[in-house]
């Protein structure tokens, strides 16, 4: 484990990915919280997650991209609406619940055939995401049912010595999760409202009536 005050440097951002890309658990920052990644394909490291925040395995986890193409790698029947949330709001605070594609591992969506994705509006998670050559399934880096963290000093002891590595780059921008909306519905379904507030995209929904 290592941390890095600032913003790490490209190199270390490399190091990061490469421990994701060999099965590693990595705490990264986001816009809104920090949270704890793995390859969304690798189900060990998926399982290993779960374990550090006493997570139970019914209680999906979100997929982080670094591009909005990458969607339709993990999505599929993508609504006119959801286009247009997409490109409202992403990369951005918002969590996105579309029809997963097959090559999801169940670990990751709880059996469901939904699936969670985040486009984080933060330059270090991006880079991170980009150079792991993968996708990162990651939920908030705090036991379940406690605060979300906005830095590092915030996430108990025993999670920051159970990962792999740790990204620090202080506060993060908003220190509140992110609003999650289920786009398979017709009209869609606010499930938490976070970062985003309902009125904004109501406010877009109505453009497409």
């Amino acid at each position: 484990m290592q941390f890095y005050i600032s913003d790490p440097d490209i190199e270390t951002i490399k190091t990061a990915a490469e421990i994701i890309k060999k099965g590693g658990v990595v705490i990264f920052p986001t816009e809104t919280v920090y949270g704890i990644g793995a390859d969304v394909f690798n189900t060990k490291a998926i399982k290993k997650i779960f374990k550090i925040k006493g997570r139970s395995f019914s209680n999906p986890l979100s997929v982080h991209l670094s591009n909005k193409k990458d969607i339709q790698e993990i999505a599929v029947n993508l609504s006119d609406i959801a286009y247009m949330i997409i490109e409202k709001f992403l990369p951005g605070p918002l969590t996105i619940v579309l029809e997963k594609n097959k090559n999801i591992p169940d670990e990751v969506t709880a059996g469901k055939k939904t699936v969670g994705i985040r486009i984080p509006d933060h330059p270090v998670a991006l880079r991170f995401i980009e150079e792991s050559q993968t996708f990162i399934a990651a939920p908030s880096a705090n036991f379940s049912g406690e605060k979300s963290p906005k830095n590092i000093s915030e996430i108990p002891e025993k999670i920051l010595s159970s990962v792999d590595f740790i990204l620090d780059c202080g506060d993060t921008k908003i220190g509140v999760p992110s609003t999650v909306i289920d786009l398979t519905q017709n009209p869609p379904v606010i499930l938490r409202e976070g970062a985003i507030r309902k009125q904004e995209i109501q406010e877009v929904i109505r453009t497409l009536r």
